[in-house]
């Protein structure tokens, strides 16, 4: 059952004055107490209902008649699945993307909010209910210090039980990870969240060494795979002592270069102070002559 049905018991029990519990609330959805704190929690500080303890009574109440239930709420599950589309959004990059990202950000937030959100240009997200349940218990154990139990399958389809210090939750060629310290292989890890089985939450407490850089894992950070290009340009005159480019000669006024983006080489050649000529290849040649074109026409 969702919480939304507990949520709507919870509030139903205070307003007739049942004083319920942990142990009650847990009993009647046969769920554990420590879920049913967090629905009174929920209740109470996302809701902002008056919910108060009575030691006397050895439950909660109602401090005041005035509060209503919203009509419609985001309740865990919702939240949970706003979590991972948030991340999974401003993982992606673009403008587009991010936005999406802040959305869904104020949706978990309680925030009014509400547009409909771009419909095109963007990826689509098929969650499914374990996945999103694991992905929301690695971002809480990895916030909390907490270690967590899993069964893991890997590559070779073999399962075997682990116990991890999660690190960081990260995403990665559109696959959630977490990456942990194995207790099991004594030595870091990064798990595939989808061959995860079983997690179990800890009460175990564990400590991050310094040496650790979470910017390394975080969605501004992009590892660049690709091998240079090499170019070849001849120089109009000697390139100065603070060239911006690293120049290997190749005798008669031609240098090598090696770069990544066509642009920042141009921007960079520019700024030699020198006239210059791509000699090869001729695809960057072609590159360049449009790319300065295109500048001498808007500045005509």
């Amino acid at each position: 059952m969702s919480n939304l049905h507990r949520i709507q018991w919870i509030d139903a029990a205070l307003r007739d004055n049942r004083f319920p519990n942990c142990t009650s609330i847990a009993a009647e959805f046969g769920i554990s107490p420590r879920q049913a704190a967090r629905d009174v929690e929920y209740l109470k500080y996302s809701l902002g209902a008056p919910v108060e303890y009575s030691f006397g009574k050895r439950g909660y109440y109602y401090s005041e008649n005035t509060f209503i239930l919203p009509a419609y709420f985001i309740g865990e599950e919702e939240r949970d699945a706003l979590l991972y589309l948030a991340d999974r959004y401003r993982s992606a990059g673009g403008d587009a993307t991010v936005g999406l990202a802040s959305f869904f950000d104020k949706l978990r937030a309680g925030g009014s909010e509400a547009g409909r959100p771009p419909a095109s240009g963007v990826p689509v997200y098929h969650l499914k209910a374990g996945q999103v349940k694991i992905y929301g218990l690695m971002k809480e154990a990895a916030a909390a210090r907490r270690k967590v139990r899993i069964a893991y399958r890997d590559v070779g389809n073999r399962k075997s039980g682990r116990v991890i210090r999660p690190y960081v939750v990260f995403i990665k060629d559109k696959a959630d990870y977490v990456h942990a310290y194995c207790e099991t292989r004594n030595a870091e890890r990064d798990f595939r969240l989808d061959r995860i089985a079983e997690p179990e939450l800890l009460n175990e407490r564990f400590e991050v060494p310094a040496s650790f850089d979470p910017r390394l894992y975080t969605a501004d950070f992009r590892f660049d795979f690709r091998l240079p290009y090499r170019v070849l340009v001849a120089l109009d005159s000697p390139p100065p002592p603070e060239c911006p480019l690293s120049l290997i000669p190749a005798g008669d006024g031609v240098y090598e270069v090696e770069f990544s983006s066509s642009l920042e080489l141009f921007r960079k050649l520019v700024s030699v102070s020198s006239g210059f000529t791509v000699v090869h290849p001729l695809w960057l040649r072609r590159k360049c002559r449009e790319f300065f074109a295109g500048i001498a026409e808007k500045n005509g």
